[in-house]
Formats: structure tokens, sequence, C-alpha cells
């Protein structure tokens, strides 16, 4: 088990894509979500989600909590994210769970964000932090990489 500090300092900003703690953070994401259902971009990716969960034998969704501090914490917070989030003007909005301890969690990594009634607002600032120790994919980080809070370099 790693220490806060041992994640404070570790940036993690890959991740692999059979990772069962990851794609667990995206199914309870994809429980949560209020994405458009429109976009094809989302429509694809959840979908791809939902086939590499059935592929792996992922029994449940896992919520973000700060009970095992390690990188399993990080991947499932990535996974999550990724589909439970989206890129606005403000910041990211986070859905809240019902389950897990997602505020927990951004304090034990001090992202600082804004409370709202079932959402989080991350600012950008703060995001950008936050990508340092998880990894999001799919429309999120498109849309992340084509508003230039993200960068390839």
């Amino acid at each position: 088990m790693l220490s806060s500090d041992t994640i404070l300092e570790s940036p993690l900003n890959s991740v692999d894509l059979n990772n069962r703690d990851w794609l667990a953070g995206a199914l309870a994401g994809l429980s949560v979500s209020t994405q458009d259902d429109d976009d094809w971009r989302w429509e694809s990716f959840e979908r791809w989600v939902l086939e590499k969960v059935a592929e792996l034998n992922i029994p449940s969704p896992l919520f973000p909590s700060p009970v095992t501090r390690d990188e399993s914490m990080l991947d499932v917070l990535g996974g999550y994210l990724s589909t439970a989030s989206r890129n606005t003007a403000g910041g990211l909005l986070v859905k809240m769970p019902s389950r897990g301890d997602l505020l927990g969690v951004m304090r034990l990594l001090r992202i600082s964000l804004v409370i709202l009634d079932n959402e989080v607002l991350v600012p950008h600032t703060h995001f950008v932090r936050l990508l340092r120790y998880v990894s999001v994919r799919g429309p999120l980080e498109e849309d992340l990489f084509d508003s230039g809070v993200i960068s390839d370099a």
C-alpha cells in the first residue's frame, strides 16, 4: 500500500486499457452518466467499455473511495471521471456518485472543487493537477485536448 505522499508524488498518466480497476470505475461512471446519447463518440466509448467489462468478466462497478490508498484508487477514479464527467467553461463537471467517497479521494489528492447539488466542479487549474495522478480516456480526453486544457507535450 502506498502512502498519500507517495501517491501525490507519483505521476500516473497512462492506463492499460485492460486495467480491471479503471474499467470498473468507468462502469460506475456509466451508471450515473448523463452524457449526450446522440453523440456517436460517447455511444462508441460506452459500447467499448461495456465490451471490455464483459470480456474481462468484471462483476460490478467500483466507485471512487480513499479506502485503498494505492494505485487502484487512482485507476478507479480515472475510469469514473472518464465516463461521469464533462468539460465545461468553468472546469470539469463530475456527477456525484451515490456510493463511494469521491470527495474523500479529492481531499486526499488535495484537489480543490466546488460542491454543487449532485455534481462537483473541478476548476481546470486543479484538473490539470489531477491529471498527474489519473488517466482519462474517450471523448472526455478528446474534449480536454481540443479545448487546450491538456496537450500531448
